[in-house]
């Protein structure tokens, strides 16, 4: 895009969730599922939401932490969130903006956006600090 459009301002953002500094992948399945959720009952985590601007004077980049502490689940529990939410394609196992809250005791952030991917409150700096109005 920024080939094709110089004068774009162009923004990419994933995440990635670690435990014990592993990078937890998205499960695929049922059965990865659950046993990633097992594996984070009880347990604190990471999430790390990477943003990168692509602008005309050039590329800068950010990163966001959230700490999570996820609840102790017991089998039963994790089967019926697994059954209910479907979270195959969600690093962690976990969709935190729906269901996957309530598998939660605690959330440390200092951007509550970042959790769902994006975190708007940096992003809104960053471009406030490259001229454009925002809102």
């Amino acid at each position: 895009m920024q080939a094709r459009r110089p004068d774009a301002i162009v923004i990419g953002s994933d995440q990635a969730g670690l435990l014990d500094g592993r990078v937890l992948d998205k499960p695929g399945s049922e059965a990865n599922a659950r046993a990633q959720l097992a594996a984070l009952s009880g347990r604190r985590h990471q999430l790390v939401t990477a943003v990168a601007i692509a602008h005309p004077g050039g590329t800068l980049g950010f990163t966001d932490v959230t700490t999570l502490s996820m609840r102790a689940l017991s089998e039963a529990e994790i089967a019926r969130y697994v059954a209910a939410e479907q979270p195959l394609d969600c690093a962690g196992s976990y969709k935190i903006e729906a269901l996957g809250v309530s598998l939660f005791d605690r959330v440390e952030s200092d951007d509550h956006s970042a959790i769902v991917g994006l975190p708007l409150l940096r992003l809104s700096r960053e471009l406030r600090a490259l001229g454009l109005q925002v809102p």
